[in-house]
């Protein structure tokens, strides 16, 4: 049981870290320690009554996986170097999935500790960049280690939420309230150095979605949002002192034009004759290349999903994040916890405007988090 959980811990510690490699090739370091993880719990996994408890969310991903794989091998193209991703990951992902929602819903680990090992995660990142440790920077956007500075804003809005939430914990000790706002401050700081617009934009969702929520009652709400834009525009003319995110975000200079509306209108010309059940991985490529000369992700999951899987394949992930918003609403509205409701905003931005976030580890981590939120009491997040 205690290496169990303590494996759990050391997953969610090492996310921040995750795209470094294992002695598995292909498999991340964090998967690497799940694996290790499932090992060793797939003894005490009862199957049947796991799955039945998150069986109708999985159902729906293990058919649109059929759908893809189908679709794929019907528009089958040879000589495509990309394509193979997303038909490896997927399959591999859904297991993530029942994995961490089979060990959160059994409290093998609490939302507490989930909190806690990924902000210790986090806050080691944060210091390896702070003291230059493989520090880089290019056109003005700083990361470190080697991580998209994308996804590397993604990291800090995550640990921005959690340390929201556990601030309103009233029982916190003045240390701990110290280094939540510190962590807060540590993510305002390093989405300001990527220069990341959909962390920018990410950030105000997060707040503004927690406040609205925060409140049930209609007076309450417009307080709450009252705070939530003032805190919104005190993050709008920090975010904007930075020259670099300034100019990505406004276009002012050439070399920030975004290619997004080209890249998705040749998508979307892809798949016209083929709308309802898509045209596949491999002829996208293919098809993809031809018009632009080299390949290049979609930073769109959305439109990902619809030229691989047709009208049919995107409805049926739809309702996926459907079944996920009506677990985090149920959250929020009887246990007055937005938090879910903040983190499902953030994910679904970032697939809509983030490139190969569908097969990234961080989506599917928090996909079991908001799956398992209504089996998480009140006294579990916040002990």
């Amino acid at each position: 049981m205690k290496l169990r959980s303590g494996l759990l811990k050391l997953f969610f510690l090492s996310i921040p870290f995750s795209h470094f490699g294992s002695p598995i090739p292909l498999v991340n370091i964090s998967l690497f320690i799940l694996f290790v993880y499932f090992l060793i719990s797939v003894q005490f996994i009862k199957f049947d009554f796991a799955y039945s408890k998150f069986a109708r969310p999985i159902n729906l991903l293990l058919v649109l996986y059929i759908i893809l794989l189908t679709v794929s091998i019907v528009h089958y193209e040879p000589n495509t170097e990309y394509s193979m991703s997303i038909l490896r990951h997927f399959p591999m992902y859904i297991l993530l999935l029942f994995i961490l929602s089979d060990a959160i819903s059994n409290q093998l680990i609490g939302f507490y500790d989930i909190s806690k090992y990924f902000l210790i995660g986090f806050s080691v990142l944060f210091f390896l960049f702070i003291l230059g440790f493989d520090v880089s920077e290019v056109q003005g956007r700083q990361s470190v280690l080697g991580l998209n500075p994308n996804r590397l804003a993604f990291y800090a809005n995550f640990a921005i939420i959690l340390s929201i939430n556990l601030l309103q914990n009233k029982r916190n000790r003045r240390l701990k309230i110290f280094l939540l706002f510190a962590i807060i401050i540590m993510g305002i700081y390093l989405n300001i150095v990527t220069a990341s617009k959909g962390g920018f934009v990410g950030i105000l969702l997060v707040v503004l979605v927690y406040y609205y929520f925060k409140n049930r009652s209609m007076i309450g709400k417009l307080a709450n949002i009252i705070k939530g834009l003032m805190l919104a525009s005190i993050l709008i003319l920090t975010f904007l002192s930075n020259d670099v995110l300034y100019d990505r975000i406004f276009e002012t200079d050439t070399k920030y034009m975004d290619i997004r509306s080209v890249i998705w209108e040749n998508a979307l010309e892809i798949v016209s004759e083929n709308i309802l059940f898509g045209v596949g991985v491999f002829e996208y490529e293919v098809e993809f290349i031809d018009i632009m000369g080299k390949y290049h992700a979609t930073h769109n999951e959305f439109i990902s999903i619809l030229v691989y899987t047709g009208i049919v394949g995107l409805l049926i992930f739809i309702a996926f994040l459907w079944e996920l918003f009506k677990r985090a609403n149920f959250v929020s509205k009887y246990e007055n916890m937005p938090m879910f409701l903040s983190l499902l905003a953030l994910i679904a931005f970032t697939l809509f405007k983030a490139g190969g976030s569908f097969v990234a580890l961080y989506t599917w981590v928090i996909f079991s988090i908001l799956l398992t939120s209504p089996m998480i009491s009140y006294s579990k997040i916040n002990s």
